[in-house]
């Protein structure tokens, strides 16, 4: 739903938290995404450009989601 409704990657997803969603403002903060290092290793990393990070607007068909 997150991704069809924002545009957003993949690992940009898979890297939300809690504290990056606002559900009283509907916005979602892209502020990390998921970055999985040699020999599974999962951490979160910050967005390759400066234009990663942003903030999305998000309707209320994800709010009830």
């Amino acid at each position: 739903m997150i991704a069809w409704h924002t545009g957003m990657r993949r690992s940009e997803i898979l890297g939300l938290t809690w504290n990056d969603i606002n559900f009283d403002n509907k916005i979602i903060n892209v502020r990390h995404q998921q970055q999985v290092l040699t020999g599974g290793i999962v951490k979160l990393v910050e967005p390759k450009s400066s234009s990663g990070v942003r903030d999305i607007i998000i309707g209320d068909i994800i709010k009830k989601s």
